[in-house]
C-alpha cells in the first residue's frame, strides 16, 4: 500500500513563479517601454501556448478599447 499525493497545483505555481522570476530578469535590461511591451507579449504567448498576444487600454469615460501592442 502507499499514500498518492497530487502534486498538480503545487507544480503549476512553481511554473507560474518561474515564469514571471525569468519575465522580471529579462525586463531589468531593457529601457523602452515598446520593447518591454514586445517581449512580454513574445513570452506570454509562448508560455500560454497562445498565437498571439496583445495589450489593450480601456478609456471609461468614452467606452473605447485600443490595442496599443499585438
Amino acid at each position: 500500500y502507499g499514500i498518492g499525493i497530487d502534486i498538480t497545483e503545487r507544480k503549476r505555481i512553481e511554473q507560474n513563479n518561474q515564469f514571471l522570476f525569468n519575465i522580471t530578469e529579462e525586463l531589468a535590461h531593457l529601457s523602452d517601454p515598446t520593447q518591454m511591451m514586445a517581449t512580454v507579449g513574445a513570452k506570454l504567448s509562448q508560455y500560454l501556448n497562445a498565437s498571439r498576444c496583445s495589450f489593450t487600454e480601456y478609456d471609461l469615460s468614452r467606452q473605447i478599447s485600443t490595442v496599443t501592442h499585438d
